[in-house]
């Protein structure tokens, strides 16, 4: 938890040394990236409209800004250590602003898939090279709360998409909601070009590039896996609680609502989560409760009538794992490997996130209910949990 100390020292710092006012801007880079993924669910209605296409397609250009990462996240953390974090991030802001800027300025829906590959190419950086500058400024303390903050971007940026571009596309028309997503990225880079310091020369030459290998190599993948499949199961209540809430009589609207209400809980446990871990000095206790919590109250939002409830928990138990993990790699990773170990870490994040919806929704429809999704994300916690136990056991103990 932060101290008055802490803001003394945040407002008499240089901006360069001041890593609290650096990672508001990571936060707000993040939230454009997550308001950038959102807009087309968002706009999902003028989208059709405009385009004439299908709900399919429409999901097409979901899930498309996701695939590049699958392939990009990897060597996107070399990129990092090679060219510069800071010159990396902006290259990859610019990618989706241009992207964004394609998309907004199109009406051929080719075009519209081809910017938000370009756009999904430059927010794979932006996700890995910002993870790892968050690690590098908060290794040493307070890393379980920095993240669970930068985390809780995402869902805000969702939300603030949700809210802001419908009621932007029906006052102003498709084409203003889309050129505010440029307006808001391109903010959002300057803001970093201006803000989060370059390293200089010398430190940056005083690290050395070391491999990842052996035991190590093996915490990260295993550090991988539980973030992976933990946001995994996340996505099967996002894409398919409110459809298994329809299934069971409640209206379109009553099951949106209940999804939603678990998205802004979430937002709000992510943070808590993270400064619990701080405090108590456990993050992997923090993961484990969290995850144990979450697994369990999956199969209970098939059968409850406590909807709203058990809707409200499920956040609270989703969101608190989302910091304490994300800082698991600097747990065994160094200076000289944090790069490609964050690259590693989202790789396979990327791969499961394009996969487990497919996966899943392959499932429902072959048994005929939306159900055994929620069940498809307990076996999913369950593998993050074994993961989780594997990493703590195997990990190289420090100091």
């Amino acid at each position: 938890m932060l101290r008055l100390d802490d803001f003394i020292v945040m407002a008499a710092s240089p901006l360069s040394e001041n890593r609290w006012m650096i990672l508001a801007v990571l936060f707000l880079a993040r939230m454009s990236m997550a308001f950038q993924f959102q807009s087309v669910a968002a706009l999902s209605g003028p989208y059709r409209d405009a385009f004439g296409v299908s709900l399919s397609d429409v999901g097409f250009l979901i899930g498309l800004y996701f695939i590049p990462g699958i392939f990009i996240a990897l060597p996107g953390g070399a990129m990092g250590r090679f060219f510069g974090d800071k010159k990396t991030v902006t290259a990859g802001m610019m990618l989706m602003v241009a992207g964004a800027i394609m998309t907004g300025f199109t009406q051929d829906w080719s075009w519209q898939l081809t910017g938000r590959i370009i756009a999904g190419i430059g927010g794979v950086i932006l996700n890995v090279l910002m993870s790892k500058l968050v690690v590098d400024y908060f290794q040493h303390s307070r890393l379980s709360t920095a993240m669970g903050i930068f985390v809780t971007s995402w869902p805000i940026g969702i939300a603030l998409a949700l809210v802001v571009l419908p009621v932007l596309s029906a006052s102003s028309g498709l084409a203003a909601a889309l050129h505010s997503i440029s307006l808001f990225t391109l903010l959002a880079m300057i803001g970093f070009m201006v803000m989060v310091p370059a390293p200089s020369q010398r430190q940056a030459s005083a690290i050395t590039l070391e491999p990842l290998r052996g035991r190590v190599l093996l915490c990260q993948f295993l550090a991988s896996i539980v973030w992976a499949f933990y946001n995994g199961a996340i996505a099967m209540v996002f894409s398919f609680a409110a459809t298994m809430l329809t299934e069971r009589g409640f209206s379109i609207l009553e099951a949106s609502s209940m999804t939603s209400l678990t998205l802004f809980v979430i937002a709000a446990s992510v943070p808590l989560g993270g400064i619990l871990a701080d405090v108590l000095k456990r993050p992997v206790m923090v993961i484990f409760i969290s995850l144990a919590g979450f697994a369990m109250l999956l199969p209970v939002t098939m059968t409850t009538d406590h909807v709203a409830l058990v809707f409200i928990l499920l956040g609270l138990f989703a969101g608190a794992a989302a910091g304490p993990a994300m800082g698991l790699p600097a747990r065994v990773l160094s200076a000289g490997n944090t790069a490609i170990g964050m690259g590693l870490f989202f790789a396979l994040y990327y791969l499961i996130m394009v996969l487990s919806p497919m996966v899943a929704g392959s499932i429902a429809d072959r048994v005929g209910t939306a159900s055994v999704t929620m069940m498809i994300g307990v076996v999913m916690l369950v593998v993050a949990l074994m993961a989780l136990m594997g990493f703590e056991w195997l990990r190289p103990k420090r100091g």
